[in-house]
């Protein structure tokens, strides 16, 4: 994933660099703005404790998105995308761990996670023959780049799921650098204030070493689905 994310940037800049060449200042603009998206996570083990709807304590399993492009053309745009998702859960749903020593059930009594996915990201445009469609503004995003992931459970131990026998407390802390993929289709409004609506799917693989009580060590990945809402704003 490591090349395929090298060959995306030099891609990326290689084009723009050619297409500035070709066209002319009117032809390009640049736009920025902030988006908040919903994540849904695919992994069950990742998805017990941070679910999307919160109910405990009335929060969401949500991303904040800022970003900068360019519109190339009708049919590209390039873009810095950085993320940064936050959630602090107290959902009571367990799972055992193997420390070596003795098979025990941990039950998160918090678990916070924050995640800094930092991407750099190609839409491709595949209806501007007719600029005036309807569908002009539809497009498809890939992209991807360095994530960053960081958990801290706050566990309650006990011997089986039947919370029958208590053996303590213990605080278990994960950091680590990742990469991430994404894929998206989105729509969006071509007003100098504008608006867009993307679905998408982020593809987060883990190591899963096994060795410390948290999702993002126990867990084979933190693949998500993802719903965005973008606000834009073109110069």
């Amino acid at each position: 994933m490591k090349k395929f994310i090298l060959s995306l940037i030099i891609l990326s800049l290689t084009y723009s660099f050619a297409s500035s060449q070709t066209k002319s200042r009117g032809e390009s603009y640049s736009y920025a703005g902030l988006g908040y998206s919903l994540i849904f996570f695919t992994n069950s083990d990742v998805a017990e404790v941070y679910p999307v709807f919160n109910f405990s304590n009335s929060s969401f399993m949500n991303e904040v998105n800022l970003f900068y492009g360019i519109r190339l053309n009708k049919s590209f745009a390039i873009e810095i995308s950085p993320s940064f998702v936050y959630s602090s859960s107290s959902n009571s749903d367990g799972f055992y761990f193997n420390d070596d020593i003795s098979k025990r059930y941990y039950v998160p009594n918090k678990a916070n996670l924050f995640a800094l996915p930092l991407n750099i990201n190609i839409k491709f445009y595949p209806f501007t023959e007719d600029m005036l469609s309807p569908v002009s503004n539809l497009y498809i995003e890939f992209g991807g780049g360095p994530m960053y992931i960081r958990e801290e459970y706050d566990n309650n131990i006990y011997i089986d799921e039947n919370l029958t026998s208590y053996q303590g407390f213990k605080t278990s802390k994960n950091s680590i650098w990742n990469e991430n993929l994404h894929f998206m289709v989105g729509f969006g409004s071509s007003a100098r204030f504008g608006y867009a609506i993307e679905l998408g799917y982020r593809l987060v693989p883990l190591k899963g070493d096994n060795v410390i009580p948290v999702a993002s060590s126990m867990a084979s990945n933190f693949n998500s689905v993802n719903l965005s809402f973008k606000g834009i704003f073109s110069f």
